[in-house]
């Protein structure tokens, strides 16, 4: 067998898939894996296998694999590690080399071997770690030491650059064996913060002190989120939460997520606290906006397990708190007052309920998105439903009438990157893992276009994914931002598009099209029995509004004027 026999075990133990598209200098790997029952998911592009891999380490919070060839194969990985990256998702990257001799080229020389590229340079600034093993034993130690580095602490990916001789490289059983350390790798391992009391303590007492408490979750609060809102229902704070912390706290005491396009309400709500306690979020200028005079005069507890976000966060005068959120939260459970001020509590509730959406503001000659999303959002609360997003208009307008605070749905999206393209073949990854639930894909004609491909897919591993494009012909938000910076939309504004219809009917999906909105044809395409995609051609200027833009205030959003 071949050395990357170590490899394609730990990926049988861990996760049993592999999402990948395959090529010579990765060809040793994949045939391992399929010798020992690995579940071999072949994209249509390497971003494809890429982001199947991310939807399987966001569901199951620990690390997936993606495979890919050398060269072109690589490069086309690389915006999937940047998604994982950002968002801090344990993706391990594994990508082909040229062997060892052209990598020991001179310097002057570009390019030895075919497809050979500098991949382990090009991705050390969007990677927790690289390896390029040159011998079985580094080879060994990558995989095992890639898949502890991806999940602990604050999570991410890591590549593993296999050259071609390496990989072909023989080994017997014997030697597999004394390889293999799948025992170092059950354990899971939880990072310790430094814990000061006396900063504990004081936190408590700036909580338990507050007039217009807050609470902020992030995203770095997924994975533990039922101990994490247990806590919290206790404490009675009512709770906001970024876009990547959207649904992580489902119950009464939420209200909405915060920043650029974000709930108005969740806006208002955090300009008047005085005192937020934010929870693995990094206060990014998409959270607050550019103007954080207003937070640097709140008490701001800062709980985050990254140090270097504590030390350059924009907000000044936090209290920082470098602990895991759980372990923090369970120091002071108990010590923390249940916050009973009404005038607070009264005020808030008065916030959202009084503060209108007004996406649909001018909306006339064609569909009006919150009209469709608000069908789909009454009409799956029947089992877990879990939507996937590309990025763009049809993103916030997902993340604002999708109630998320259900229990039974959950929102996957690009938030650091903001990728379009992420949203179909993420869809697929969850579709492929979890069939036993609805997943829908919701997406924009331009962010559609990006990895259209990965439709084959859908027919080839047998799922029964529901698609809505929205479409409008134009690049959404960046067409608006446009508009209000400089009164045009040159490149963004008018597309001819296909007929996306027609598209799904050549990759065998049932297609439906609307114009004007009709809950029959919705209903008909939600509740198929087989794949289906929804065409909505929405009206070509349906705005994002309210805009929190930068300069302005929370409270002061932007208003669509038509």
């Amino acid at each position: 067998m071949f050395s990357t026999a170590v490899i394609a075990k730990v990926i049988k133990e861990f996760s049993g898939n592999l999402f990948l598209y395959p090529g010579g200098t990765i060809a040793p790997l994949l045939q391992e894996c399929k010798n020992i029952g690995v579940n071999l998911v072949v994209s249509k592009n390497e971003q494809g296998a890429g982001y199947m891999a991310i939807a399987e380490a966001q569901l199951n919070h620990k690390p997936s694999f993606a495979a890919v060839t050398s060269g072109p194969g690589a490069t086309n990985i690389i915006t999937p590690l940047a998604d994982a990256y950002y968002d801090s998702v344990p993706l391990i990257a594994i990508t082909g080399q040229v062997g060892t001799p052209d990598l020991e080229r001179s310097s002057e020389i570009r390019q030895r071997g075919f497809q050979e590229v500098p991949i382990v340079n090009m991705v050390k600034e969007i990677t927790k770690e690289v390896f390029q093993p040159r011998t079985i034993e580094e080879l060994s130690d990558a995989i095992h030491n890639a898949y502890i580095i991806s999940n602990e602490g604050r999570k991410g990916p890591v590549l593993i650059d296999l050259p071609m001789n390496i990989q072909l490289q023989e080994i017997d059983n014997k030697k597999l064996g004394s390889l293999l350390k799948l025992d170092t790798l059950t354990v899971e391992k939880k990072v310790k913060g430094e814990i000061d009391q006396n900063t504990i303590s004081k936190t408590i007492d700036v909580l338990n002190n507050a007039q217009k408490p807050l609470v902020l979750i992030g995203g770095g609060a997924q994975e533990e989120w039922q101990d994490i809102r247990t806590i919290l229902e206790k404490t009675n704070i009512p709770v906001i939460s970024s876009l990547r912390g959207l649904g992580v706290f489902n119950g009464l005491k939420s209200y909405g997520w915060i920043g650029h396009t974000g709930t108005p309400w969740a806006n208002k709500i955090l300009f008047e606290a005085d005192c937020v306690l934010v929870l693995g979020s990094r206060l990014d200028v998409r959270q607050t906006g550019s103007e954080t005079k207003t937070l640097d005069e709140k008490k701001v507890i800062h709980v985050d397990i990254d140090s270097n976000e504590l030390k350059e966060c924009r907000v000044k005068n936090t209290i920082k708190i470098n602990v895991p959120i759980l372990e923090y939260l369970n120091l002071i459970d108990s010590k923390v007052n249940k916050f009973t001020n009404l005038e607070w509590l009264s005020r808030v509730d008065e916030i959202k309920f009084s503060t209108l959406m007004q996406d649909d503001a001018g909306v006339a000659n064609g569909v009006n998105p919150s009209d469709v999303l608000k069908y789909i959002d009454k009409n799956t609360n029947d089992k877990m439903t879990l939507f996937s997003t590309g990025v763009g208009s049809h993103q916030h307008w997902t993340s604002r009438y999708i109630n998320f605070d259900n229990k039974m749905k959950k929102i996957f999206t690009s938030a650091g990157h903001g990728t379009m393209g992420f949203g179909l073949p993420t869809a697929l990854g969850l579709n492929y893992l979890e069939r036993d639930s609805r997943v829908i894909c919701i997406d924009g004609d331009g962010s559609f276009q990006i990895n259209i491909q990965e439709l084959a897919l859908i027919n080839e591993l047998n799922l029964n994914l529901k698609i809505l494009v929205m479409d409008n012909s134009r690049l959404g938000i960046v067409s608006q931002f446009q508009n209000i910076t400089f009164g045009k939309d040159p490149t963004t504004g008018d597309f001819l598009n296909p007929d996306f219809v027609e598209i799904a009917k050549a990759y065998k999906l049932e297609a439906y099209y609307i114009k004007e909105y009709d809950e029959t044809i919705i209903s008909q395409w939600l509740n198929s029995e087989k794949a289906a995609l929804l065409h909505v051609k929405v009206k070509h200027d349906a705005p994002i509004s309210p805009m929190l833009l930068g300069g302005q205030k929370l409270n002061e959003m932007w208003q669509y004027e038509g």
